[in-house]
Parts: structure tokens; C-alpha cells; sequence
């Protein structure tokens, strides 16, 4: 389990907080939440798609 915190100067901080997960969307959260993360009980099946890296991927696409 990990515990997030922000700093007590961050109480009265004017701007929006933003939480991203996976870099999809973003989650307001307020200055004086605690934020906790816990490991899932079900467990997360992955697929590798290609023998070629994210850079190689990148070069290829952006034409280098």
C-alpha cells in the first residue's frame, strides 16, 4: 500500500490538482485528500504485439 500526501503549504494552493493514471484521464483531487494505492487482487494479463521497441516504433512513424 502506498499513502500520498500533499505538503500542508499545498492547503491553500489556487490551482486545479490533477491526478493522471496511466496517462489516460485526469482526476481533480483536492489539496487536503490522501491519495492511497493498493495492489488489485485480480491480476492483469499482458501481450507483447511486436518484436520492435517503442523507440524503433517512434523512428518509424516520425519518418528517421
Amino acid at each position: 500500500e502506498i499513502k500520498i500526501r500533499f505538503d500542508e503549504s499545498y492547503e491553500h494552493y489556487n490551482k486545479d490538482i490533477l491526478l493522471t493514471l496511466d496517462g489516460q484521464s485526469a482526476i481533480k483531487v483536492n489539496a487536503t485528500e490522501e491519495i492511497i494505492i493498493r495492489k488489485s487482487p485480480q491480476r492483469a494479463r499482458l501481450i507483447k504485439c511486436s518484436q520492435r521497441n517503442f523507440y524503433e516504433i517512434l523512428r518509424r512513424k516520425l519518418g528517421n
